[in-house]
């Protein structure tokens, strides 16, 4: 994996003590070429623990979970609730650009790593604290504990996403694990680059309290919009997006046993294509009339033209819908299962996956790659995912510890 052209991030440094809420975030500047020191305990992070594992073998080397987000991250060891191992680690970000940290609120300050003491030696440090609630406020106070779950629940996204009253009036869902840790490592990663770009003209860093909470709560579409400015509420629906009103109903079953997104053309020119196909497929059923030329007339009838599709949906597959709708300039769209990726010849055309070799298992395993190209400063995934402490020589040797000195932390368990 050389790389030949210089990263985006090539030269800022980051020391990572987080647990799997903030591991997105470090993946996010390693693999733009920032050199991110990941900062286990010495048994290993959390997330070593989290499956699936190859071969179904639980251990903190074959986790897939671990090995997704710290990818091209290096790895040392140390027990921060020593002195020495605070001290060690002191020094580190003495030397980083950016400290990252997932420690509960006033915990940092606690084992004396608060930015105030951190800064005083590093003046120029981006501290990143992501927590679920932030630093300060109420549910801190009252020392209120959460998980991904809770914090998408509290955050609002649950709300909106779930199933329409029509069936069934079930209760919100979750769109997914993790979902959380992906939004609040997602604003982590904006607001540090954004501190290291004032930086440059500043010469200063700065503190950056970051709230899962609050980063969730300015994800949920319209529901703050419409509650801010009206007063009015949103409704979930099934496989679309919440709103005010309902609106036609657009995953439909296929074949295949599949499902499709369909929608209705508001161009001319598509509307005719599409009733040219239900012609050629023998599905006319009088949509070809005059109250249906009328773009906004095709919506306030929606559901009764999707019937019609839906006769076409139960003769051909999900793939042959969405190809058959973006021929003529509709937005359809296959709902595919995540492996379904893996086949997808345009992600493949694009590079999306990326081969990764790891030498634990004796082969390579393909990763998702990065959703963006940089034509000057590639994305890149550098290596696998550390092994626990795998850098620790060449890390505290760049403090000018000697083996000699390793050999005594790691026997007094500092490292």
């Amino acid at each position: 994996m050389s790389d030949p052209v210089d990263q985006a991030l090539e030269g800022i440094r980051v020391i990572e003590l987080a647990g799997p809420e903030g591991e997105w975030c470090g993946k996010l500047f390693a693999d733009m070429g920032a050199d991110v020191i990941k900062v286990e305990p010495p048994q290993g992070a959390a997330s070593r623990n989290i499956g699936p594992f190859v071969a179904d073998v639980p251990d903190g080397e074959r986790s897939l979970f671990f090995w997704h987000y710290n990818t091209s991250k290096r790895s040392v060891t140390l027990d921060i609730e020593t002195e020495e191992g605070r001290r060690l680690l002191r020094r580190l970000i003495e030397r980083a650009d950016v400290f990252l940290e997932t420690l509960p609120p006033g915990r940092a300050a606690a084992l004396g790593l608060g930015y105030e003491s951190l800064s005083a030696r590093n003046p120029r440090l981006v501290h990143v604290a992501l927590t679920p609630f932030g630093q300060t406020g109420p549910y801190v106070d009252a020392g209120y504990q959460t998980t991904d779950l809770v914090t998408m629940a509290l955050g609002g996204p649950m709300q909106s996403c779930g199933y329409s009253l029509e069936d069934g009036d079930l209760p919100p869902v979750r769109p997914g694990p993790y979902h959380s840790y992906h939004t609040g490592s997602h604003y982590a990663f904006i607001a540090a680059l954004a501190a290291l770009w004032e930086r440059e003209n500043s010469g200063q860093g700065q503190y950056i309290d970051v709230s899962a909470h609050a980063a969730l709560a300015v994800t949920v579409e319209f529901a703050s919009t419409n509650w801010e400015y009206e007063r009015a509420t949103i409704r979930r629906q099934t496989g679309r997006h919440a709103g005010r009103q309902p609106t036609a109903r657009t995953q439909h079953l296929c074949a295949d046993g599949k499902y499709v997104n369909l929608s209705l053309p508001f161009n001319q020119d598509a509307w005719h294509k599409l009733l040219a196909v239900l012609r050629e497929k023998g599905i006319d059923l009088d949509l070809d009339v005059e109250a249906l030329a009328d773009p906004q007339r095709r919506f306030a009838l929606g559901s009764t033209i999707l019937d019609v599709l839906e006769v076409m949906t139960s003769t051909m597959t999900s793939e042959e819908l969405f190809h058959l709708g973006q021929s003529i300039g509709l937005t359809w769209g296959a709902v595919r299962r995540p492996e379904d990726w893996l086949d997808d010849p345009h992600a493949a055309a694009r590079g999306f996956f990326v081969e990764v070799e790891q030498p634990e298992i004796g082969r390579t395993l393909r990763y998702p790659g990065a959703p963006y190209k940089f034509l000057g400063s590639p994305w890149r995934l550098r290596r696998r995912a550390p092994a626990l402490g795998q850098d620790n020589q060449d890390v505290y040797g760049e403090l000018g510890l000697a083996p000699a000195d390793l050999t005594a932390l790691r026997e007094a368990s500092v490292i």
